[in-house]
């Protein structure tokens, strides 16, 4: 048994700025902030928290068709202190105790500036969303300590719901946690559709794409990435759902309705399970009785402490078994832009013949694709190129926020704390795991 399990990058630095192109990417001016003197003044250099660090901007459709007030909104998880339950690695590119909100006109002249932003700040009296330009007035989105990290959101339009997708992925080599919140508002109040154990199982910068959801709402594709740890001794079993691998994953899903039924090629579902054909009423018990079987329903299940009411509009997920995976990259973030396609970042592998590595100082690199076609099952991913961006101090510099508004591309970054700290003992650290570990 080890003493501790090597982890990589266990704290969050905070978002640095954003890039902006006004040629899809053949072109770009540089943010004017740099590591050191980020966008909102945070500092993760010392292990010490951040609240907007690898933000990700909510996907309105397309060109941010239905953005509420024709703002660009983001989310970023984060952390505070002190922390009641403190844990080594709280915050982390993929762990965190909060999940926080901002807004701001998108232009070339206010993404950059921070008096242009409001920032989420809580709930009035009478429950409505109460915005502040001061930054120390921001108060969480969502707040379930130790069970937070990277976050996404979609507006699904003909569902009338935001989606919000959350992965704890504590300790950060292992399994990770996925799950997906849904709301009638954008700042809620959040109910819990499915509780995904073991996602991937190390399923991670897991996102909804608003350009694949179906015109009933209820099929829609899960872009992500998985198993970046794969070649490491232990760390988990066999990809699950199958095709979860370290690429661009997409994979199709079905939205379960509560309280209806759904028959979807020859599937039928009720309240959220799904049944055989040779299923009975029973009159008596004024309910449909059979054995229901679920092979390819995620099973939700929550913690103990989960926050969360369950939904009875979505009360669960559905894997079809369609699925595709593209590149050897991760850090895929689709935005839909006016010409139809999706642009994305991407890093930590190739893309055809063009690499990209974040993790390398003063040299970090960063990279950028189009995704062209309206099938995931047959898409064409090309790369666009890399972009070169100092980390220092820091050692890695990562894409986060990404979005194509009105022609013009926004390429924000992070910046992460190290590879390869020691965490605290092993028997603390992972509860009870006694397999081998990686080196």
């Amino acid at each position: 048994m080890q003493d501790g399990l090597r982890l990589k990058r266990p704290w969050l630095g905070p978002l640095v700025g954003f890039r902006i192109s006004k040629d899809f990417g053949k072109t770009w001016v540089a943010a004017p902030h740099t590591p050191d003197k980020p966008l909102f003044g945070e500092s993760g250099l010392r292990g010490q928290p951040v609240k907007i660090g690898a933000p990700r901007f909510v996907d309105f459709g397309q060109n941010m068709a239905h953005s509420p007030d024709g703002k660009a909104y983001l989310v970023a998880h984060g952390a505070v202190t002190p922390d009641p339950k403190a844990r080594f690695a709280n915050c982390s590119w993929i762990t965190g105790d909060q999940i926080y909100m901002l807004r701001v006109e998108p232009s070339p002249e206010n993404i950059n500036d921070p008096t242009e932003y409001e920032f989420f700040a809580g709930h009035d009296e009478g429950g409505e969303p109460v915005w502040t330009r001061e930054f120390s007035q921001i108060k969480p989105l969502i707040d379930w300590n130790n069970r937070c990290g990277n976050a996404t959101m979609t507006y699904n339009p003909y569902l009338k719901k935001y989606l919000l997708i959350i992965t704890d992925g504590w300790p950060m080599v292992l399994t990770f946690d996925t799950y997906i919140l849904e709301s009638d508002n954008i700042t809620g109040p959040w109910k819990l559709a499915v509780y995904m154990e073991k996602f991937g199982q190390q399923g991670y910068f897991v996102n909804l794409p608003s350009k694949f959801i179906s015109e009933d709402g209820r099929t829609a594709w899960l872009s992500y990435s998985a198993n970046y740890t794969s070649g490491w001794p232990g760390a988990y079993g066999e990809p699950r759902p199958a095709g979860s691998r370290y690429a661009l994953c997409f994979q199709e899903i079905i939205l379960i309705p509560g309280n209806q039924w759904l028959e979807i090629d020859g599937t039928l579902y009720v309240d959220g399970k799904i049944y055989l054909e040779d299923m009975k009423y029973e009159e008596e018990e004024g309910k449909y009785e059979s054995k229901p079987f679920s092979p390819l329903v995620w099973p939700s299940k929550p913690p103990a402490d989960c926050p969360f009411k369950d939904s009875r509009d979505i009360v669960g997920v559905t894997f079809t078994g369609r699925h595709k995976e593209y590149t050897n990259a991760d850090t895929w973030y689709p935005s839909w832009a006016t010409d139809g396609n999706l642009y994305s970042p991407w890093t930590d592998g190739e893309v055809g013949e063009m690499g990209s590595g974040s993790d390398a100082g003063a040299a970090s690199t960063t990279g950028h694709a189009k995704i062209v076609g309206a099938d995931p099952l047959n898409l064409e991913v090309i790369a666009l190129g890399t972009h070169r961006e100092s980390a220092l101090p820091y050692p890695a510099r990562y894409p986060c926020g990404s979005l194509v508004y009105n022609g013009v591309w926004y390429y924000g970054s992070s910046v992460h704390g190290p590879w390869g700290a020691r965490s605290e003992p092993i028997r603390t650290v992972l509860d009870g795991y006694e397999g081998p570990l990686p080196p």
